[in-house]
């Protein structure tokens, strides 16, 4: 009687498995797809730690340390940055070879049996895809992980812009507090005049009333403006992963930022079709869809199984190892035009978007450009007209009012007048800031690292 030997069940696989699976376990052998993303996110907790400490014991608070600061700690970036790791790894998965098939059958009733030798049957099989599949699929994937590495870049400008925006403000409350309290010394050197004029007898009560007026409403704009403070203080915390009442350095009296005019426009566009994320992000979305259009055409050919079976239900050893092929009939073409035409259609829509996307970053920049020579112009006219000649005004009716007693209110409306243009041009810097971050965004480079002569 034939009885079932467990080592040479063992040698039939193994001879099986090397002559069919020695082509798939060749190209079957992974490639680790490195992960070129290079941002500061995912920066060590550590180094982290220190530079934000270094951060917050300066003597004022810089736009360069505080974005540095929110880019290496968001967690928003590290969120990105695990997604664009997902995406990388997603090129291997699809460009390997499927599994192996293996199957075993005997049958029961030759177990035991007297006058049947054992039957059983073994066969190995492994599909190959049609070549091109596995390759499209993994252009696809690649593609894929492109358009997820420049959202990031995005997220990180974003990032960028929004705490040099909040920086400006920062340093627009903190020097209108200090105008403030250059304006609360100068009512006080007014109360001191209504005081002296009053001691000779042409001063009145109704003056000393005004200037208390005045100083209250001072302070009411003190509690006011100490709220947007600390609110603006913990919106930049937060931006930096920190709890929202820690401490923040001061801002510093002057806001450091260029009133040169820009490049051409023409320039900057050619800069920000060069730069920009988003067009490098629909550029990655066209190959990923055109990658789809490739993989669709391979459907029409069909992918090959090949196959090694042993059996011992023939006597004859010749008849006892057989090879085969297998492949499917594509004969239902509906499903696979469908997917061409998808496939066709969604590459011409991103074809489309790279178009349209260009455009949109040319007219975004000619907008941004032209804002930002706005606000250049209003700063200089502040600052050689509009302020010299309020200050002049207030010098001028205080003179004439200690001289000539003439009407205090026109000292306290010159004041008033003062103290909004001061407050007006402090506005109109923050916004030239703000306008210079914005136009840094447009041409895709960082706020705090812009090469246009941009705020520092």
């Amino acid at each position: 009687m034939f009885q079932i030997n467990p080592s040479h069940t063992v040698r039939l696989l193994a001879a099986l498995a090397c002559g069919i699976l020695a082509p798939a376990c060749a190209s079957s052998t992974r490639i680790e797809s490195p992960v070129r993303y290079s941002g500061s996110a995912g920066v060590s907790p550590a180094r982290a730690s220190a530079d934000t400490a270094k951060l917050r014991k300066a003597p004022n608070l810089s736009r360069k340390s505080l974005v540095s600061a929110v880019l290496e700690r968001n967690p928003e970036i590290e969120s990105m940055r695990q997604a664009y790791t997902a995406a990388r790894a997603r090129p291997a998965q699809v460009s390997t070879l499927p599994d192996p098939m293996l199957m075993y059958e005997f049958a029961p009733l030759s177990i035991g049996a007297s006058d049947v030798p054992y039957g059983q049957t073994i066969k190995l099989s492994q599909r190959f895809p049609w070549p091109g599949k596995l390759s499209g699929s993994e252009d696809k994937a690649n593609a894929e992980a492109e358009v997820v590495e420049q959202r990031v870049e995005i997220t990180r400008l974003d990032l960028a812009k929004e705490a040099s925006t909040l920086y400006d403000d920062y340093w627009l409350v903190g020097r209108a507090l200090e105008t403030n309290a250059e304006h609360r010394e100068l009512l006080k050197k007014l109360a001191e005049a209504v005081r002296a004029q009053y001691a000779v007898g042409r001063g009145q009560a109704r003056d000393q009333v005004a200037v208390d007026v005045e100083l209250a409403q001072l302070e009411r704009q003190d509690l006011v403006l100490s709220s947007d403070q600390e609110s603006l203080r913990a919106q930049l915390n937060v931006l930096m992963h920190e709890p929202p009442d820690a401490p923040l350095p001061k801002p510093p009296r002057k806001l450091d930022v260029a009133t040169e005019a820009p490049p051409s426009s023409p320039e900057l566009q050619r800069i920000a079709l060069g730069n920009r994320a988003e067009l490098r992000a629909v550029d990655a979305e066209v190959r990923a869809a055109e990658a789809a259009g490739e993989v669709a055409e391979r459907q029409y050919y069909p992918d090959i199984t090949v196959s090694g079976t042993y059996t011992s239900m023939f006597r004859m050893t010749e008849h006892q190892w057989m090879l085969g092929v297998e492949l499917p009939l594509p004969i239902a073409q509906g499903s696979r035009d469908g997917a061409v035409d998808e496939a066709n259609a969604r590459a011409a829509s991103a074809r489309g978007r790279v178009k349209r996307v260009a455009d949109q970053l040319r007219l975004q920049v000619d907008e941004q450009r032209r804002r930002l020579l706005q606000a250049i112009a209003i700063v200089k006219l502040y600052e050689k007209r509009l302020v010299p000649v309020a200050k002049q005004q207030v010098s001028v009716g205080l003179g004439a009012y200690q001289t000539s007693g003439t009407d205090f209110s026109d000292v306290i409306s010159a004041e008033n007048k003062l103290r909004d243009i001061q407050l007006a041009e402090l506005m109109a810097w923050a916004e030239l800031s703000k306008r210079r971050a914005e136009l840094c965004r447009a041409v895709g480079q960082p706020a705090h690292q812009c090469r246009l002569g941009g705020a520092k």
